[in-house]
């Protein structure tokens, strides 16, 4: 624990509360696996998650999905063989605590059962951020014997009986065949995806690390198709305090995992958990931002902050980011424009080994993206809306509405704009650190490819002497089949025209330039138009709000025809005029800041950074400070009402780039020069905050009298 932690660092829970979004906001993750936030019994009202980043099967399931792995934190204490279960016993205190700064969470219980005896119990576990030893998850257990003696069995077990989509009768699958081992050192599973053939190996290890006024009586072990473990017996008294400490070993191989399991009990808990932490110090001393006068605001973005340290591993170019982490399967765990355009900044500016690696991802899967353009009858590359691990397209094409009607999904088909979105980040990333071995390496051959896909899916008017795109979906998911998407259409004219930039090949590079300019751009007296037509639809505003800030439904509207109306999922020209800000005079940022946030419904939480980000630019700061908090809270007070489901990865990157880019006004053109231009809230006093800019350490503190940005080398 970080023993100078205040409330800034902590997120606590007090209670015996079984619920998912406690689940996820309690997972430890390290990039390379996860587990989420259960209690080590797993009573059968929770839902477990066990994750390993790039582990995607399909099977009989309607699309790729990550696995849902064997849960390796099981835990059960019996006294006098009879089980001790919260849910029949009088539990007195119960009390959970994630420590951000150390990246380990504490659960301590007192419970007493239905014979009068009570115990006291502490667990603290972490999954290991030292590099070398991402496959380490270990955990400390205190039991306190309060009035009673006897003799206590503690289970630590791995249970292989997990599904993906539990609680879903018709989706319910189990992704692997398990083999289960047990011996007096450790239990362990390997497993294999049904129809991937991934291999996962995954075992635990006990050291019985102190036994204070009782006795060790002896070890055991049992194993079972889907279930193994090792039990310790205690003889104990009144007062007896029993420490032990846990190892457990996740790994993606075929073979089991015995040496790792030796190595790292060897290690024990303090080796484990030291390096950890230190490992986090580090990081924290890279990407912590602080904000003083606003204890809510500060710790919130904190907590953005440690959910995206926690789901990427810098190791391991073959896999990016899920919409929600490690940390639950919603999505499947794919992997959308979420990763490029709202959660790459944080990691470019503060962890840029991070980022490099992410989008690494995008290039060991170029040839899957050759793939869906060549079957959509396109050239060049046309990335997926939802990726696994072959960047093919994932995408369900069937879902539910808001009224729980099924409706066919579209966005894998023609919610294009994901292709010129990486493209932004690759360009993004490279000012930010002038990584020119990368820009030639890795992010030419997929600009130019991109390029390649645009100018065949351009359609060309000869009677307006424009370039069209037509029946895509923008940003805002609310329109389908729409003719020329402003953010899409902009986005792509820059795509070409920054591929003709840095193309050898004059004659193709001279083509996008006379297409590019030929793009049509819907305006409409400064105003842009989301797509054509869209002015034309029923106008509505939005006037109302729930106890969360977050919009509701006007009065009237069917919300199971949102096409017929101007109301708008999430930022769609609000995020176009963020990227490419330069192209739009203050005037125009301003109106149309107004006149889209009117028709917003945030029903997407990326949607509220882009809100608070151009709020500030256009001097709208009620209504900045407002979609901040609503970002920065999204998984804290689940204002989306879909926590349970995993993390919000985007917002968790969206609330960074709101400070980073819109309170703190940083900016980088594109000749790669730096400015700042902050403007603070009311409450906030100090904003202090490191980043990386071209290979050099900054620090940058901002008050309302000004900032003072230092080069620590």
């Amino acid at each position: 624990m970080n023993n100078n932690a205040d409330k800034s660092w902590l997120i606590s829970e007090e209670g015996f509360n079984l619920t998912g979004a406690s689940e996820t906001r309690f997972a430890v993750s390290n990039g390379y696996f996860a587990v989420r936030g259960t209690t080590e019994e797993l009573y059968d009202s929770e839902t477990p998650g066990t994750f390993v980043a790039g582990v995607f099967d399909k099977w009989r399931a309607a699309v790729t999905e990550l696995v849902n792995l064997p849960y390796p934190f099981g835990m059960r204490i019996y006294i006098d063989r009879e089980y001790v279960d919260l849910r029949q016993c009088n539990v007195n205190e119960h009390k959970r605590e994630l420590d951000m700064y150390s990246g380990m969470l504490t659960r301590e219980y007192l419970v007493t059962d239905a014979r009068g005896r009570s115990m006291r119990v502490k667990t603290v576990r972490l999954a290991s951020m030292e590099e070398g030893r991402r496959h380490l998850g270990a955990a400390h257990i205190t039991v306190i014997c309060e009035n009673f003696n006897g003799v206590i069995c503690v289970e630590q077990f791995i249970d292989c009986n997990v599904y993906n989509l539990k609680n879903n009768p018709n989706e319910r699958e189990r992704h692997f065949h398990a083999v289960t081992y047990a011996d007096d050192i450790y239990a362990a599973v390997v497993c294999e995806t049904k129809d991937e053939k991934y291999n996962v190996s995954i075992g635990v290890g006990a050291n019985v690390s102190g036994v204070r006024n009782g006795n060790h009586i002896g070890r055991h072990s049992r194993c079972f198709d889907n279930f193994t473990a090792i039990y310790d017996d205690f003889e104990v008294q009144e007062g007896t305090i029993i420490q032990i400490e846990r190892i457990t070993t996740v790994q993606r191989r075929g073979e089991l995992c015995s040496p790792e399991i030796c190595e790292g009990l060897e290690l024990g808990w303090d080796k484990i958990s030291t390096g950890h932490c230190a490992a986090m110090a580090e990081i924290w001393e890279k990407a912590n931002i602080t904000i003083e006068g606003d204890p809510e605001a500060d710790r919130a973005l904190r907590f953005c902050i440690y959910s995206l340290i926690c789901s990427a591993n810098p190791s391991d170019e073959s896999v990016s980011i899920g919409a929600k982490g490690l940390h639950g399967e919603g999505y499947k765990g794919h992997v959308f424009w979420d990763t490029e355009l709202f959660m790459l900044p944080f990691f470019t500016y503060s962890l840029p080994d991070y980022a490099r690696t992410l989008l690494s991802y995008r290039w060991h899967t170029l040839e899957g993206a050759k793939k869906n353009a060549e079957l959509g009858g396109y050239k060049g590359a046309r990335y997926p809306w939802e990726s696994a691990d072959t960047g093919l397209e994932e995408t369900p094409q069937w879902g539910f509405d808001y009224k729980r009607n099924k409706v066919r999904i579209w966005t894998g088909d023609i919610e294009i704009h994901i292709t010129c979105d990486i493209v932004y980040a690759l360009r993004e990333y490279y000012l930010a650190t002038g990584d020119e071995k990368f820009l030639k390496e890795r992010a030419t051959p997929i600009i130019l490819e991109t390029a390649r896909f645009w100018a065949s899916r351009l359609e060309y008017d000869e009677k307006r002497d424009v370039y069209e795109i037509k029946g895509v979906i923008g940003p805002d998911e609310f329109h389908e089949h729409v003719d020329n998407n402003a953010y899409t259409n902009s986005l792509v004219k820059w795509n070409m025209l920054y591929a003709a930039e840095l193309s050898d090949d004059t004659e193709e590079a001279k083509i996008w330039i006379k297409m590019a300019e030929k793009i049509f751009i819907p305006r409409s007296g400064g105003l842009i138009e989301q797509y054509d037509g869209f002015f034309k639809k029923k106008d509505v505003l939005v006037t109302e709000f729930d106890e969360n800030h977050m919009p509701l439904w006007p009065e009237g509207v069917d919300i199971t025809k949102l096409s017929n109306y101007q109301l708008v999922k999430q930022a769609d020209v609000i995020m176009l005029m963020h990227l490419l800000d330069g192209e739009f005079t203050p005037e125009e940022m301003q109106k149309n800041y107004i006149y889209y946030e009117n028709r917003t419904m945030h029903k997407s939480s990326l949607s509220p950074s882009m809100y608070a980000l151009l709020g500030v630019r256009t001097g709208q700061y009620g209504k900045a400070y407002t979609n901040f908090m609503r970002t920065v809270m999204t998984d804290i007070a689940d204002n989306q009402g879909n926590t349970a489901h995993g993390i919000h990865a985007a917002a968790a990157g969206g609330a960074w780039c709101a400070m980073f880019y819109g309170f703190l006004g940083v900016k980088v053109d594109k000749n790669g020069e730096l400015t700042v231009n902050p403007w603070l809230p009311e409450k906030w006093k100090k904003i202090t905050m490191n980043f990386y800019f071209r290979g050099e350490r900054m620090r940058l503190t901002c008050t309302k009298d000004g900032f003072e940005l230092e080069n620590l080398g």
